[in-house]
């Protein structure tokens, strides 16, 4: 890469980490479900929230560790001066790099979700040696009964796959989003198309999903909340040491003096979170009020049929 000229190398570097980013991340999930069975938990929570750190704490490596060494570490390595950026500018090799990871990543979430299924559905449909083809030549008209079609469809994908997938995601525009705004606009407009097309294919294209019982999203907000908190660090060091646009507001700064211009940035950023996570209620007044309407009307039809409940009963 040329200074001036990052464009064409960001790509490379992006599509080189997201195959190995991929490759390595089957080979850990095929390796976690083998550990995960071999294991003897008290509680299937207990399981679910050891496997949940286990993902989150190979993918802080697995994902962010290569647009993370070049927003902070590319050009600080004495030792390899080979690995700095062009003209010590690594902003435009984050953002080149960060956009196609970005990019490819969505593109292989959508040709694995819907483009592979729907080839493999026309293609079973259609193919001249599968059983469709000979029961047309044997003019046969098969009539298959409701669990029988269900055996035909595809099963689900487990939900675990599904949260890792957003939170991964969540984590790349949290902490690495000021390098590429508009990633989150994209990931807001596929992930409101894909919750929709997997409400189809719920209902439509695939096996009834075994009943999983749940409070809450167990150790996956843990793992939201320290994106968060990572967010804060990585998007004050972005702003202050990777892009040099401090320079052209305070140009007679030093390195010093940028640190303390992030970590004032981090700390400010932080004290905002903390006051939104405490003026902003995590249950509506609606909502509040709608649930205790239909405690009420449950407990009067209760006690319409004779039945007490304790916790219908008042003092």
């Amino acid at each position: 890469m040329k200074q001036g000229d990052t464009n064409h190398g960001a790509s490379v570097i992006g599509l080189a980490y997201t195959v190995q980013g991929e490759a390595l991340g089957a080979m850990f999930r095929w390796l976690l479900d083998k550990r995960m069975h071999a294991e003897n938990w008290r509680t299937e929570t207990q399981r679910e929230d050891a496997m949940i750190m286990r993902s989150a704490c190979f993918n802080l490596f697995n994902a962010y560790f290569g647009i993370f060494f070049i927003a902070f570490a590319a050009n600080r390595i004495p030792f390899a001066p080979g690995l700095r950026c062009p003209g010590w500018q690594c902003m435009p090799v984050l953002q080149g790099c960060f956009t196609s990871m970005m990019v490819l990543k969505l593109a292989y979430r959508l040709a694995r979700d819907k483009g592979w299924p729907a080839l493999s559905r026309w293609w079973a449909a259609n193919s001249p040696f599968g059983n469709e083809a000979l029961r047309r030549k044997a003019q046969l008209k098969v009539v298959l009964l409701p669990m029988e079609e269900q055996l035909d469809m595809q099963t689900p994908r487990e939900i675990f796959k599904y949260y890792e997938e957003i939170v991964v995601q969540f984590g790349y525009i949290a902490m690495f989003g000021s390098s590429f705004p508009l990633a989150g606009v994209m990931a807001l407009g596929i992930n409101a198309i894909y919750l929709r097309t997997y409400a189809i294919d719920l209902l439509a294209n695939t096996q009834r999903p075994p009943y999983q019982c749940a409070a809450d999203i167990g150790a996956w907000q843990d793992v939201l909340n320290a994106l968060a908190l990572l967010g804060l660090v990585t998007n004050a060091g972005l702003c202050g040491l990777t892009g040099h646009a401090i320079y052209f507001y305070r140009p007679d700064l030093s390195y010093v003096d940028r640190l303390w211009v992030v970590a004032i940035l981090e700390h400010v950023m932080l004290v905002v979170k903390v006051l939104l996570e405490n003026m902003i209620s995590p249950e509506p007044d609606r909502a509040v009020d709608q649930y205790r309407l239909r405690v009420d009307q449950k407990c009067a039809l209760l006690e319409e049929k004779g039945i007490a409940e304790d916790h219908c009963k008042t003092e």
